[in-house]
């Protein structure tokens, strides 16, 4: 949820101080979790900007659910886990729906009517798959399903690595090392079982994105997988590496 998070909230930022007049609405579940999300990611980059003088002022709103911008930019919040029907009304250029795996994909109808007058007409979805009969697994199957391919750079080797349970994940989980690091990563090649460097080609690593279905990334929509495993906050950090084999163990 934190890299969820963190990605809607920066890329909605800038998308409102960069495109004069675009309406970005999120949505989630829950009040709380708006409330947190608009408060604790969204805020904080609008903010702590060295130039927040140039977005925001005098003029412009600072709400939970409403954010304004100098450039007529807007950023709107909203819940709807049982009930689309506030929604109605508003009008954005991109739709956002966190915690999607929560929601009742029979709302979605209600929802994507905001942006039906947008040149834009953006819809995005993220969260967590917690089993595999939920929204968010349904929306995952009509996606292209990308994943994260690795290529094993070790001498000798030269496997593609996919961090998918059906395919390489359990096996790319490696041991607790006192010397984990960005040098050295704890996600390991399936084959060899050797370090890989999951960063993307041309910033030190290997790794780069592999749609399943590559004709569905334009025509229908682009779905990406993001393991825990390929997240740098995790695999360069032996204590969050330590703590991630403690979970699968069963830990907590």
């Amino acid at each position: 949820i934190t890299h969820n998070s963190t990605s809607l909230a920066s890329s909605g930022v800038m998308l409102a101080v960069t495109k004069p007049g675009f309406r970005t609405l999120y949505v989630t579940p829950l009040y709380e979790q708006i409330r947190r999300f608009s408060n604790n990611y969204v805020r904080p980059f609008v903010e702590h900007s060295p130039i927040r003088s140039a977005w925001i002022g005098t003029g412009t709103a600072n709400s939970v659910l409403q954010r304004t911008f100098k450039n007529r930019s807007l950023m709107l919040f909203s819940f709807a886990l049982n009930d689309a029907s506030r929604i109605r009304g508003v009008s954005a250029d991109r739709v956002s729906i966190d915690e999607v795996q929560d929601m009742d994909i029979a709302h979605f109808a209600v929802i994507r009517e905001v942006i039906s007058f947008s040149d834009y007409s953006l819809m995005q979805y993220t969260g967590t798959p917690k089993t595999l009969d939920n929204t968010i697994e349904k929306l995952w199957k009509e996606s292209s399903q990308a994943e994260w391919v690795i290529t094993c750079h070790n001498a000798g080797c030269g496997v593609d690595n996919v961090p998918s349970l059906d395919m390489h994940l359990e096996k790319m989980i490696g041991p607790y090392r006192d010397d984990i690091s960005e040098k050295r990563p704890a996600v390991i090649c399936y084959k060899c079982g050797r370090p890989l460097l999951p960063r993307p080609v041309g910033m030190g690593g290997y790794g780069r994105w592999i749609h399943k279905y590559a004709e569905r990334r334009w025509s229908r929509s682009a779905g990406f997988h993001v393991p825990q495993i390929i997240i740098p906050f995790h695999y360069s950090q032996p204590t969050k590496w330590a703590a991630l084999l403690g979970k699968r163990e069963g830990w907590g």
